[in-house]
Formats: C-alpha cells, structure tokens, sequence
C-alpha cells in the first residue's frame, strides 16, 4: 500500500510501502530495491524447480537415447551445460561460480584421460562435465560417488546379459547350419552406456537438492 502526503514545498509524496500485516509484525519497503529483495528468494526457488524439471526430462533423453543407440546427442549436452550456467547465474554467488567452474574443468580432464585410454566415450566426457555445471562444487562428490554406483550396477547389468543371453535366446537352427565365418568371428567388444550412469547420478542429485531446499 503506497501511502500520499505532502511535503513541506506543497508537492505530493509517496510514502513508503507498507508490506505485511497491520501491527507489530508490519514493516517497510523503503526503496524499490527493497521489494526485489522480498520478491528475490521465492523467485529464485521458482527458477531453480523449473532449471532442475527441465535438466530431469533433458538427462531422462540422454539415458533412454545413450541406452538405445549408445551415443549422446551434443544438443542434449549443450542444454543441460546452459541449464548449469543458468543456474550458476540465479545463485549469484561469484565463489560458487568459480569454484563449480574449476570444478567441471577438472572432471572434463579427468574424464579425457579416460576417453585417451578409450575407457569412456567422448559424448560421456562431454555430458560428465556438463553435469558438474548443472549440480555444483558443493555436492560433487555425492554425484561423483552416485555415478559410480550406478555405472558398476550398469556395468554388471550388461555383462550379465551377455553371459545369460545365449541361454535366454531361442536357437532358430542348428549348429551345422551356421557358416563357419560366423563361429570363428571374433566376439564384438561389450560396451556399457556410462551416460545412463551420469544421468541417473544427475537426476537423483537434483531430487536431494530439491529436498534440501525444502
């Protein structure tokens, strides 16, 4: 509520802005910089929920797509690193920003030495480092400790397949019948979709934010 008056010269004023319930607990929004402050934090939570919806649904594609066709779209990449920057900017925090930008760097050239060592693939370095941006320095180590979980589950997931899968698939025909380039063929490397781990390490991160913030 704005309140008017006159001053001294005769000239009408705007009081101060009167924010809350009458009484005690009534106080004032002196200067328009002060209605963003009171605005700012319910604000701020709004862009952070709609930031980590939009990461979630961006993560869940990369999984289903990396499970699927083993390879990470770089559109998908991009917007969860824009999503992390987006996000770096509604903290505010100069230091958080800094310290999550050193952070991503120092996971994006860990991860490269694992891609030179042909460990990892390259949309996985890429979605890794993107994924430090989007969570931050301070839960690092929880997203880092998550996706190990999850890429060891994943790991023995797909190693368990290939064991079990020649007992589990029906035989179409006979041995005899199979041409003898076939039985001799080298057995194609097992390969584990690692950015379902990042992804899922991405989202459950995000849910515990989320909780905390709460």
């Amino acid at each position: 509520m704005v309140a008017v008056g006159a001053s001294a010269s005769g000239r009408t004023t705007l009081g101060p802005i009167r924010w809350g319930r009458s009484g005690a607990n009534t106080h004032f929004l002196k200067h328009p910089d002060d209605i963003c402050d009171a605005f700012w934090p319910a604000l701020e939570t709004i862009l952070h929920s709609v930031i980590s919806l939009l990461a979630t649904g961006i993560l869940a594609a990369v999984a289903y797509g990396d499970l699927r066709t083993r390879r990470i779209p770089n559109k998908l990449v991009a917007a969860i690193g824009i999503l992390g920057l987006a996000r770096i900017f509604v903290v505010g925090d100069p230091n958080a920003a800094f310290y999550t930008l050193a952070a991503a760097a120092a996971v994006f050239a860990a991860a490269l030495l694992l891609f030179w060592r042909s460990l990892v693939g390259g949309g996985d370095v890429k979605l890794l480092a993107a994924s430090v941006l989007l969570v931050g320095h301070y839960d690092l180590f929880r997203f880092l400790f998550v996706m190990s979980l999850c890429g060891m589950l994943l790991a023995l997931a797909v190693v368990a397949a290939d064991r079990l899968g020649p007992w589990l698939r029906p035989v179409p025909r006979s041995a005899t019948a199979i041409p003898a380039e076939e039985q001799t063929a080298t057995p194609a490397r097992l390969s584990v979709p690692y950015g379902v781990a990042i992804a899922a390490a991405g989202v459950v991160t995000l849910v515990l934010q989320s909780f905390v913030q709460v």
